[in-house]
C-alpha cells in the first residue's frame, strides 16, 4: 500500500487558505502558495518546539557516535585489546581507534584503561 492510498483528502470548503479553484488560480500559483504556507508552518513548529524544550530544560544530546565505536571500546576496555590490534583488525588507522575510545569513554562516563607497555609479560 502506497502513502498515497494511506492519506483521505479532506473536502476543503472555499473558505479555507487551502482551497484551490482552478477557475481562479493557476496550478502553479497555488502550489506556490501551499508550499509558502508549509515552510511557514514547519518554522513555526521548529520554533515552538525549541521555546517548549528550553522551557522545560532540556539539553541537547551528544551527536550520536558510529556503532563500531562502541564496539571498539569494549574491545579495548574489556577485551583488552591494543588499540594497534583494533586498528588492523578494522581496517582503520590507530588514531582512528584512539579518537574514538576516548569520545565513547567521555559518552558513558567512564575513563579509558590505561595503555599496557605491550610486550610478553615479565617472568617471575
Amino acid at each position: 500500500m502506497s502513502t498515497d492510498d494511506e492519506i483521505e483528502l479532506m473536502p476543503w470548503y472555499e473558505h479555507s487558505i487551502l482551497y484551490w479553484n482552478p477557475t481562479l488560480e493557476t496550478w502553479e500559483n497555488f502550489n506556490k502558495r501551499i508550499d509558502a504556507l508549509f515552510s511557514r508552518y514547519k518554522e513555526l513548529y521548529k520554533k515552538r518546539t525549541e521555546e517548549f524544550l528550553k522551557q522545560n530544560n532540556f539539553v541537547k544530546g551528544k551527536e550520536k557516535q558510529e556503532d563500531v565505536h562502541f564496539e571498539w571500546f569494549v574491545r579495548y576496555q574489556i577485551q583488552g585489546w591494543s588499540k594497534e590490534k583494533i586498528a588492523k583488525e578494522y581496517y582503520v588507522t590507530r588514531q582512528n581507534v584512539s579518537n574514538a575510545i576516548k569520545e565513547i569513554a567521555d559518552l558513558v562516563g567512564l575513563k579509558p584503561r590505561p595503555a599496557s607497555k605491550g610486550g610478553r609479560p615479565k617472568k617471575r
